[in-house]
């Protein structure tokens, strides 16, 4: 509320030319600013300058560069200049193509903002855990991003429950890395259900389609039971899993980067 007008208007003007480009134009004002104020009081040069780095290092377009704003505004609230460079010659040195490079940060814009130690985190987790190979690493790169920006131990949980009590080995999980990103209590229920009824599942089972669809296309083409009868046992997996007291606290979630 100290800052200038004539200063924020500028700031309006130099985003809404990126922001034209978003199918709604309107969400500069209906959303980003609103969750990201700092966009109003950030110098333009600095913004820019933090633009024209990411045009200069991985080569985005007017476009590309819009949709990183629509989806992370903190790439040019942070301080790429200290981190980004560090970040794309980590990516080389793996192996990954400047074109590889291009469609990570595209299409997983978050992963701009992370430094390169975060990365190689989360593939030393998908190489020593998993026995992921450099050149499938280079593969997940390119077709699946968002696994190398998720919560390490959040997927290390949920690999060991696949492993440890579904039986599957890492060839599962080496052939969908997606399944890591899903709720552990869902993996907990459907798979619980389907042992209940006989149904088994091998390391030549398609995860994604059993564990990803929705309740009624798992009943009808998965467990191939009435979608009452599996809603049912989800009811009861989800009560006896979290009962609830008349007098408990009830906590909010928290998020964990």
């Amino acid at each position: 509320m100290t800052c200038q007008v004539a200063e924020m208007e500028k700031n309006v003007n130099f985003l809404s030319g990126y922001t034209t480009q978003f199918r709604d134009p309107n969400v500069l004002i209906s959303h980003l600013i609103p969750q990201y104020p700092k966009l109003l009081f950030r110098p333009i040069d600095v913004m820019e300058k933090r633009i024209r780095l990411l045009e200069k290092c991985i080569n985005l377009n007017k476009e590309e560069i819009a949709k990183v704003l629509r989806y992370n505004p903190m790439t040019i609230l942070t301080r790429l200049e200290d981190t980004f460079d560090d970040l794309v010659k980590y990516l080389k040195d793996c192996g990954l193509s400047d074109k590889t490079i291009h469609t990570f940060f595209t299409k997983q814009p978050r992963s701009i903002t992370y430094c390169w130690e975060a990365i190689e985190k989360r593939v030393r987790f998908f190489m020593d855990k998993l026995g992921y190979t450099r050149e499938r690493i280079i593969e997940v790169f390119t077709n699946n991003p968002k696994v190398f920006t998720a919560n390490v131990e959040r997927m290390r949980k949920q690999s060991d429950f696949i492993k440890k009590d579904m039986g599957l080995t890492n060839q599962s999980l080496i052939r969908s890395p997606l399944v890591l990103l899903y709720s552990l209590e869902q993996l907990q229920w459907r798979y619980y259900y389907l042992c209940q009824i006989g149904y088994k599942i091998t390391d030549d089972t398609h995860l994604l389609d059993t564990f990803y669809q929705a309740d009624e296309l798992f009943a009808k083409y998965i467990a191939k039971r009435p979608v009452d009868e599996i809603l049912a046992f989800k009811d009861d997996f989800y009560e006896n899993l979290n009962p609830v007291s008349d007098d408990s606290n009830i906590v909010g979630n928290t998020v964990q980067c």
